[in-house]
């Protein structure tokens, strides 16, 4: 076991865990700066005769535990309870925790630090919740930010390629409406099979009540992914998922909502980058299916219907009089002038021409980049990223992360 840990720890530190010594150290150097800020104040304070808050060595002893009940409420807030396990590992890997094994020092230090929590929590019980929760909301924010999400893909195999693309991906274009209602559907349904399955695995009535507001928060967390995100739209979704369960059976508990969008939050960071990865590293043809089918649904979802076989439509014979025969629907031919033309990967009925893409290398051929030209707004580049995948993925899976009726992740 003591190997084990051991090997833990070292295979952590050269997989990412480099980044949370970062993030410690800054902390602490931070902490220092604030300490020595906070002595000059007090000691210009004393010199002058105005008065403080902390005048005898206990009081400003016991201002020095309320700030460490505040950090440390703060930090296991925003890791789901992890900055112990990472500040002991910490610890102990630097040889801290007397002698024995890796393992031994690890469990000493946890203990300790387990003890500073439980001792910070009865002195300052108000100050400890709220800047717990604090922490959490803090938390939500920080794993959406550029940094986690590329130190989180650089974790996978050929994750650095995968963040350079995606920081240089220019798309031929992208038709955005009806993309947050496609997603919400997505969402909601991916949502509602999780609540489902759980439901049926621990031996719970799966109801009508309990699918409806999983589909309602799963679609309004992926619907929101779009613009915010997909960890703050997970979050949002697992959130409110635990909500309205919670309202359905009587009452709501703001830490129970909390920790729910803290661990939706982590989770859906998780299957973005999952999903950013593996959609990326699909076959060309099968990227190639996959953006038709996304823009395919996404024309639906905005109301502008495609037919799954060419038929002839008015709108489409007045707008593009070169699509062959007036006709909407999949792979239509449309003349260019001369001997040039390109096949649409739809003609919708309003008298659109759409052309999917999908990947981080794909762009528009030379006939359809004279499409555009010729066509203007009635040809319609439509080019999916990794990303978009991400998106949805990470607000669709994460916000199944907490099931309110027994206060666990799923």
């Amino acid at each position: 076991m003591g190997r084990d840990l051991e090997d833990y720890f070292r295979s952590a530190e050269e997989d990412g865990a480099d980044l949370w010594h970062k993030l410690r150290a800054q902390a602490v150097a931070n902490t220092q700066d604030a300490y020595q800020r906070g002595r000059q104040v007090y000691d210009d304070a004393v010199r002058t005769g105005r008065a403080v808050a902390a005048q005898t060595p206990s009081q400003v002893a016991r201002l020095g535990r309320a700030a460490n009940a505040v950090a440390r409420a703060a930090g296991n807030g925003a890791s789901l309870g992890a900055a112990d396990n990472l500040e002991a590992g910490t610890e102990a890997l630097v040889g801290m925790g007397g002698l024995g094994s890796l393992g031994q020092r690890y469990q000493r230090q946890l203990a300790l630090q387990h003890q500073a929590d439980a001792d910070a929590q009865r002195e300052f019980p108000n100050l400890y919740k709220w800047s717990g929760r604090a922490g959490m909301v803090g938390g939500m924010l920080a794993a959406d930010s550029p940094a986690v999400a590329a130190g989180a893909a650089r974790m996978l195999p050929g994750g650095a390629k995968l963040v350079q693309g995606l920081e240089n991906f220019r798309p031929a274009g992208f038709i955005s409406k009806g993309y947050g209602r496609m997603a919400a559907g997505i969402g909601g349904a991916v949502n509602a099979a999780v609540q489902a399955g759980d439901d049926a695995v621990n031996g719970r009535p799966v109801t009508f009540g309990k699918e409806a507001d999983a589909f309602a928060s799963g679609a309004a967390g992926t619907a929101a992914a779009t613009r915010v995100g997909p960890v703050l739209g997970a979050a949002l979704g697992g959130a409110l998922n635990t909500g309205l369960q919670e309202a359905g059976q009587g009452g709501v508990s703001v830490d129970d909502v909390l920790n729910s969008g803290l661990a939706s939050a982590d989770l859906g960071r998780g299957f973005a980058t999952l999903g950013q990865a593996a959609s990326n590293g699909l076959p060309m043809a099968v990227k190639g299916d996959l953006g038709q089918a996304l823009t395919f649904a996404k024309s639906w979802s905005r109301g502008e219907p495609i037919p799954l076989k060419p038929r002839y439509s008015p709108a489409v014979a007045a707008s593009i009089e070169d699509a062959k025969e007036g006709l909407a629907g999949p792979q239509v031919r449309i003349k260019l002038g001369g001997r040039r033309s390109t096949v649409a990967d739809f003609t919708t009925d309003w008298g659109n021409a759409l052309e999917a893409k999908f990947g981080l290398s794909a762009g528009l051929t030379p006939s359809q980049r004279l499409a555009v030209r010729k066509l203007g707004a009635l040809f319609q580049p439509d080019h999916w990223s990794p990303g978009d995948i991400g998106d949805m993925a990470g607000a669709a899976f994460g916000s199944g992360a907490y099931n309110a009726d027994d206060g666990s992740q799923q």
